[in-house]
């Protein structure tokens, strides 16, 4: 009786056969690109969340330092930073005399102070911004919860969430959301 050389008593294959090396990879790849998107996606929201409370303080910090002015004349970037009215995840490490910027700006300039309508109320415009991070701030930072009058997107007036992913779109991935105060 003849007897296949793996049939033997005693000889029998080890290890993983091509495909079920293959299929394992393949498991192992998913859990791992898994974990990469929850990761990216906590950061992504810890990064929004951030913002916006340090956006708050921004203005907050900005109507502190005017406090006692008749207008808004002379407020600008550098009177904030001297007056330590920003906080130091919107600068580049010094908030004295840093940029003023966002997560999302690559470290240029990417938000600015200006005072409008005769120095009566102050604009604070957030430039450099991709489509996506654009629709996530207006979502969260919009005028119904935010203390400003007016929100403008690449130039167009804010009506609601739904105007704002079209206008968001505008900006051809480089959005300035412009923020008016009270």
């Amino acid at each position: 009786m003849m007897m296949n050389r793996n049939m033997q008593f005693g000889n029998r294959q080890k290890g993983f056969n091509l495909l079920e090396l293959v299929i394992t990879l393949g498991l192992i790849s998913l859990g791992i690109a898994g974990v990469v998107m929850l990761y990216t996606r906590g950061t992504d929201s810890s990064e929004m969340n951030n913002f916006s409370t340090d956006f708050i303080a921004l203005l907050e910090g900005a109507k502190r330092t005017t406090g006692s002015w008749q207008t808004y004349n002379g407020l600008n970037d550098q009177v904030l930073k001297a007056n330590n009215a920003v906080p130091q995840r919107l600068t580049d490490g010094n908030p004295a005399n840093g940029t003023i910027r966002h997560p999302w700006s690559g470290g240029a300039d990417g938000i600015t102070f200006t005072a409008v309508n005769g120095d009566t109320q102050f604009t604070i415009a957030v430039s450099l911004l991709d489509d996506d991070k654009c629709n996530q701030i207006v979502n969260s930072m919009n005028p119904s919860t935010t203390n400003f009058d007016a929100l403008d997107i690449n130039g167009n007036a804010y009506a609601n969430n739904g105007s704002a992913a079209a206008f968001c779109t505008a900006g051809a991935g480089a959005n300035v959301i412009t923020y008016t105060s009270s």
